[in-house]
């Protein structure tokens, strides 16, 4: 009790064993006794490891930066059982905490590289002025998503982004290089130079595609 060990299982054992001691079974009080002190180890060792266990799982997740709120309900699950006792129990909790917590992060980081991408296309179309309502909405949307914790539909979301955003503006790139061409095909009618032009629409097409 001292040293903090739930002793209630191995109480019992000890109280059992003075019952016998008062009926004067000397033989049943030894090795109930001695029952009670291989109890109490067994307990002090599952107390420390599901204790252990809950404070590594409590570091990561504090220092992930974003939360996680199915692992954070594993281990509040943890945390629960270990305050009644049930350590076994409690250690593997915190053990499926862990591993929950693994592929969430997989997950989170998938998120973070899609975000890049979306985040950057956002500002693509903002500067060649392009429409980008839609894309716009599904990055806000991601990023709502990743501050309440959904680190799928967050990732979901800036890939939305990410795709629609790339569409869009190839779609205004394409149009604009047409009314371009156009252009050109008229100086060329009218007998203007326009080979540099023609170079670089070709170049700008080229381009285009490859994006």
């Amino acid at each position: 009790k001292r040293e903090g060990v739930d002793t209630r299982s191995a109480e019992k054992l000890f109280e059992r064993a003075k019952e016998f001691l008062r009926e004067r079974k000397f033989r049943q009080a030894l090795a109930v006794a001695m029952q009670s002190e291989n109890e109490t180890e067994r307990v002090s060792l599952q107390q420390d490891m599901a204790s252990k266990a809950i404070q590594t799982i409590e570091k990561r997740l504090g220092g992930f930066g974003h939360p996680i709120p199915q692992v954070q309900q594993i281990v509040a699950d943890a945390k629960a059982a270990f305050k009644t006792g049930d350590y076994v129990k409690a250690l593997d909790l915190a053990i499926r905490g862990g591993d929950e917590f693994g592929r969430r992060r997989e997950i989170a980081e998938d998120a973070m590289e899609a975000r890049t991408g979306a985040e950057r296309i956002v500002g693509v179309l903002g500067t060649i002025g392009a429409q980008a309502a839609r894309t716009e909405k599904a990055y806000r949307d991601a990023e709502a998503a990743l501050e309440r914790g959904d680190v799928d539909g967050a990732r979901n979301a800036y890939q939305q982004a990410l795709e629609g955003g790339i569409a869009a503006a190839r779609a205004h790139l394409t149009e604009k290089l047409a009314k371009a061409r156009a252009g050109a095909d008229l100086g060329h009618r009218l007998e203007v130079d326009v080979s540099s032009s023609t170079k670089r629409f070709s170049e700008s097409k080229a381009q285009i595609e490859g994006e």
